[in-house]
């Protein structure tokens, strides 16, 4: 996990603070919120992850974490976890060459993948919301 440029415990990063650190990719972060928040019907809850991690921004459903974001510097990572039957699903989907990689590369654990994924293109968040139709279905 990538640490978030929001170190300090005591000071909350706004929304705002989080558009204008994201830059370009604020468009990209809000896309993908809107999306988790319309789909599942869920709101994001500002956490924060220790002295190295910082503060991110962290989606449940049921007690289960979805997704995790993490604004950095002009982009965000988006922390997925997928438990062995969603890794199957998923590897019969056609991804991004990003998500491609970080999905090759993510070590292969008895109950799942761990996917960190570095956020910077559209196609990322298509890929993203694929990943989490399969992780989660969405509320009706």
């Amino acid at each position: 996990m990538s640490a978030s440029f929001f170190l300090d415990k005591d000071h909350k990063p706004s929304e705002r603070e989080i558009n204008k650190l994201l830059g370009k990719n604020k468009n990209l972060w809000l896309d993908l919120r809107s999306f988790i928040e319309k789909s599942y019907k869920i709101e994001g809850e500002d956490k924060y992850y220790g002295k190295n991690s910082g503060w991110v921004i962290r989606y449940k459903k049921s007690g289960r974490a979805l997704l995790t974001f993490t604004p950095l510097k002009g982009s965000f990572e988006a922390m997925v976890v997928l438990g062995k039957a969603e890794v199957e699903k998923a590897d019969r989907e056609k991804f991004g060459a990003n998500i491609t990689q970080v999905y090759k590369n993510a070590k292969q654990y008895h109950d799942g993948k761990w996917l960190f994924i570095h956020v910077e293109a559209k196609k990322d968040i298509s890929d993203m919301k694929t990943l989490l139709l399969i992780k989660r279905k969405p509320a009706k």
